[in-house]
């Protein structure tokens, strides 16, 4: 199979064809752009719905998600970062993680028990079918906050990288993405925040909310699930989930929790080449997946259908734990992860 850039007058029209002529598309940029995988037969004229030619103007959002396509496009195969392969909580670095800090009662169970926060949430129940994807890129006006538009062009490409192995790793699944990219300047100071809650509220409110607030939503939860859901109605996806990518200073350099993944453009010791695998992981656990290394625990009850968690460090002798995304630097994924996220015969689409 090959992947092939596109655009189109009439995206329903230029699905059909595709799905006709075997292949499927996996990156909905826009209503007139999108990235699908046809089969190596599918030469030149075949296709009539759609052009390989661009139209004269895209918008900001689309037009950066075309750059940062054709850039990835010819980095196809890049050089292994000395990261890779690393377990997340190797020494020297710090690890991307789900937070897990209940203080209140989810779903019955009681104050201080341990749950994978996103796992039930109605935007993101199983990663099956199409999912809506708002990347929100949150830059300062001025200072070391502020994000370049090679930086900005960098986080788009790393993400369309995470997001292409998500869908084609696991076909059956039928997994494709439909973005909304939102360039966001703010004008507010890094935090901490005074009284804005927990560690991650104190430096993650102010810029959010004023980001949210620039896209004409409310602050805090309400305002980004609410984006999450209108994303799930206009772009009419099965699925939907915020990832929120900036330089203000984090209480942690990348997280998950509820509709949303937060991410700083740094990407602490693992640098921004690593941003696709770091995104994948934190997508994972927008989907139910749970964390493989560290404090992890054997069996329990993960994902949307409560798949135990037994590739957890902790369940083998040293140096027979599968490679999977959710212990390691890679982009490889165990039977135990894939499940959590739905990968499961009894949730694939029929053909």
């Amino acid at each position: 199979m090959k992947k092939i850039l596109r655009y189109t007058k009439n995206e329903e029209t230029a699905k059909a064809e595709i799905e006709e002529a075997g292949g499927r598309i996996i990156h909905q940029f826009s209503p007139v752009v999108f990235v699908a995988e046809v089969p190596e037969t599918v030469g030149k004229g075949v296709l009539k719905k759609s052009t390989s030619e661009a139209p004269e103007e895209l918008d900001a959002g689309t037009q950066l998600a075309v750059e940062a396509w054709k850039d990835l496009e010819s980095d196809e195969n890049p050089a292994p970062t000395p990261q890779e392969g690393l377990v997340w909580d190797a020494d020297g670095y710090e690890s991307p993680f789900q937070r897990s800090e209940i203080r209140e009662r989810v779903s019955g169970l009681p104050i201080g028990a341990e749950v994978m926060e996103s796992t039930g949430t109605p935007t993101s129940l199983c990663m099956i079918g199409s999912v809506a994807i708002g990347l929100v890129l949150v830059s300062r006006d001025q200072g070391p906050e502020m994000m370049t538009t090679a930086e900005q062009a960098k986080v788009v490409q790393e993400a369309q990288r995470a997001l292409t192995w998500l869908a084609t790793v696991e076909p059956r699944a039928r997994v494709s993405f439909v973005y909304d990219i939102r360039p966001v300047t703010v004008d507010v100071a890094p935090g901490p925040y005074p009284g804005a809650g927990d560690a991650y509220e104190r430096y993650e409110k102010g810029w959010r909310d004023a980001a949210l607030g620039a896209m004409g939503y409310a602050g805090g939860r309400p305002g980004y699930s609410q984006y999450a859901r209108d994303l799930k109605d206009s772009k009419r996806t099965n699925w939907s989930y915020i990832a929120f990518f900036t330089k203000y200073e984090l209480n942690h350099f990348a997280y998950a929790i509820w509709e949303k993944v937060v991410m700083h453009y740094q990407n602490d010791g693992w640098g921004p080449d690593n941003i696709h695998r770091v995104f994948a992981h934190e997508s994972c656990h927008i989907f139910g997946a749970a964390d493989e290394y560290g404090n992890c625990s054997c069996g329990g009850s993960n994902g949307y259908l409560g798949v135990p968690n037994n590739n957890c460090i902790g369940c083998f002798p040293p140096g027979q734990q599968a490679d999977c995304l959710m212990n390691q630097n890679t982009l490889t994924i165990c039977d135990y992860s894939r499940r959590q996220i739905g990968w499961d015969p009894a949730l694939f689409p029929h053909p």
